[in-house]
């Protein structure tokens, strides 16, 4: 079997850090295969280095070398159980290999050997003890084994005092500390410090769920995760500035456009959020977030039929995610509009039962118009009544008859 059948994409966790140098082109298919690149693209390495084992007369310290390719190529292309055989040969072959301990902890803990895969990142620390890659591995294993987030901020710190441009550490150090105090500004603060450095300066960053050369590179994600944090603590407006550098340097990613739609969602405007939300979906219409934002504006716009059909759409696809009440209930408030009110009763009673969220929704309106007492559940009062009460439910059915009821 050819070493390329064995590859096929998988989406997997990101872990992130920083790349080894390559070795200079040459003219055989040894030379080739050290000089090609593993990252993100290795289909060019793969011809290479598969010829590079029909090459005889290979000393056994260069054979190694490609194998580590093989093995950075494989796990790079997602399948870390395969590339530890070959990172297991090329240890056999030069067991100094400190790259090679490296490539295989990593493709064990990736594949949730963590034991062995401390065992691997303690060796490459004894080759390599000053490689500030060594030492994050060793940090970012024992967190992702442990969840002991005070204690990996404070190793994280020490790595950076020592390496303050190991951005890779810094980029893990910014989770940390929202792991640590759930605040979004100490994470901004470091991201803040890498953007800060500049793409060129971590241009030659890899990250393991990076698809392909047309994903983010680790500069652009870095933006995206800034936006995100930005977003999350309700600060569209300073989300939007990595929305539209992701929509100018990535434009035929999804992850731009739905940053920006998201950012501009509270902002009322809408028009602005259903153009990035569609171009986001049209890039991936699965996008739960997207779905919700476009289901929002096109309600908000009273813009019943061409909401129902979307919802339905949406609905009949086979996704499930956590927006999916939402966009269920927003398909009851299109056909209670649109005069199809048994539907609408079902879509609520649907929606109501899959989120409590849904509960709060309706209940609301059903205070706000009047066809029942007590306080704004979305206002932060008290806890929404129980929607199969015979209140509750007279009140859903009368709100479906009145025209002004949920038409605001």
């Amino acid at each position: 079997m050819k070493i390329a059948a064995l590859l096929r994409p998988a989406a997997l966790a990101l872990t992130l850090f920083a790349a080894a140098p390559l070795a200079q082109a040459g003219d055989g298919p040894v030379e080739k295969c050290l000089a090609a690149s593993f990252y993100p693209d290795s289909s060019e390495l793969m011809a290479h280095c598969e010829a590079a084992f029909n090459q005889s007369g290979v000393a056994d310290a260069v054979m190694a070398q490609v194998n580590l390719q093989l093995g950075q190529a494989i796990y790079f292309s997602h399948r870390p159980g395969i590339a530890i055989g070959f990172l297991n040969k090329a240890i056999a072959l030069d067991p100094a290999l400190a790259q090679a301990y490296r490539r295989r902890g990593w493709s064990f803990l990736m594949s949730g050997f963590g034991r062995q895969a401390m065992s691997d990142f303690t060796e490459y620390l004894a080759l390599a003890p000053d490689d500030p890659d060594a030492k994050f591995a060793m940090v970012f294993a024992h967190d992702s084994l442990g969840q002991d987030c005070v204690k990996s901020a404070g190793e994280y710190e020490q790595i950076l005092r020592q390496h303050p441009q190991h951005h890779i550490t810094r980029y893990n150090l910014a989770t940390t500390y929202h792991c640590v105090d759930g605040n979004r500004k100490r994470q901004i603060g470091e991201y803040d410090r890498i953007v800060a450095a500049g793409r060129d300066e971590v241009k030659d960053i890899t990250y393991y769920s990076r698809r392909d050369a047309a994903g983010l590179d680790f500069y652009a994600k870095v933006r995206d995760n800034r936006g995100t944090a930005y977003l999350d603590m309700g600060k569209g407006e300073e989300a939007l500035p990595d929305a539209e550098w992701l929509k100018e340097n990535y434009p035929e990613s999804s992850d731009g456009f739905l940053l920006s739609a998201l950012s501009l969602l509270h902002k009322g405007r809408d028009a602005e959020v259903l153009r990035d939300a569609e171009k986001a979906l049209s890039i991936n219409p699965r996008l739960p977030d997207g779905q919700y934002a476009k289901a929002l504006v096109l309600m908000r716009a009273k813009r019943d039929k061409e909401l129902v059909d979307y919802a339905t759409s949406v609905m009949t696809s086979g996704v499930i995610h956590p927006h999916m009440p939402f966009i269920v209930y927003a398909r009851g408030v299109a056909n209670k509009r649109l005069g199809n009110r048994d539907q609408a009763i079902l879509d609520f009673n649907a929606a109501m039962l899959a989120d409590d969220n849904s509960v709060r929704m309706v209940h609301t309106q059903l205070v706000q118009s009047g066809y029942m007492y007590g306080k704004d559940s979305e206002a932060g009062g008290a806890r929404s009544p129980d929607f199969r009460s015979p209140e509750f439910i007279n009140a859903l059915a009368a709100c479906t008859i009145d025209p002004e009821c949920m038409n605001s």
